[in-house]
């Protein structure tokens, strides 16, 4: 995670690519083209976009623990984002 790399606790960067992380790579596959409509995959692959141009900035500016906070604030709307969309194919 980002935050134990800026916090000392591992040396190792998070993957950074947006399509090389779990998630992207999963954005990228067929199954997201069809569990989600065109404007929720949309949403998603924005929201994911700007978390990860987050994440890049800080590392650029070497501010990354300033702005850890943010950055999970950004991790939690996507989350409830997609949290929403799965209660909603129920």
């Amino acid at each position: 995670m980002i935050e134990d790399y800026f916090n000392g606790k591992n040396s190792n960067l998070p993957q950074m690519n947006k399509n090389e992380c779990n998630f992207g790579k999963w954005l990228a596959s067929d199954k997201a083209l069809i569990a989600y409509s065109k404007k929720e995959f949309d949403e998603l692959h924005k929201m994911h976009d700007d978390l990860h141009e987050y994440a890049e900035g800080m590392l650029r500016k070497d501010t990354g623990s300033s702005q850890i906070k943010e950055l999970k604030n950004l991790s939690s709307i996507l989350l409830e984002k997609i949290s929403t969309i799965i209660e909603l194919e129920k």
